[in-house]
């Protein structure tokens, strides 16, 4: 499926909406998000691929964001994470935590399981011509 905007998505379907495994890529072909349609909706486990490293990865909620308790940013290195309060894909708190292997979900989506997070709390401070993180 193309759209307007140039991002495009492939997908299976079941009489004519996403349900099942799906991938979306940008308007230059860039993975974007991996995950999983049920009758139209995402659900289960995403991954939100990060430009420039990492991944945003979680389960998402009813609104089919990757927003909740449990949602982790996964860096590069895959290996390392922070895990916490996310919305709408972006950290609002998290604690570190280590990458200590994977479980299949739906016989197709790799779903990371990690440390117990601990540690100091993180959290989102956007930077400004004042304030520099």
């Amino acid at each position: 499926i193309k759209f307007l905007d140039e991002t495009w998505l492939e997908g299976f379907t079941k009489d004519g909406v996403l349900h099942g495994f799906s991938r979306h890529f940008d308007g230059k072909n860039r993975l974007t998000y991996i995950g999983m349609y049920r009758n139209g909706k995402p659900f289960g486990t995403w991954w939100k691929i990060i430009r420039g490293g990492g991944c945003v990865v979680g389960r998402v909620d009813e609104d089919g964001k990757l927003s909740g308790t449990t949602i982790a940013y996964l860096y590069p290195d895959f290996k390392s994470a922070l895990i916490g309060t996310f919305k709408d894909g972006e950290m609002v708190f998290s604690q570190a935590a280590q990458l200590t292997g994977h479980t299949t979900e739906n016989s197709c989506i790799k779903r990371p399981v990690f440390t117990e997070p601990d540690g100091r709390l993180y959290q989102r401070e956007i930077s400004t011509h004042e304030f520099v993180t």
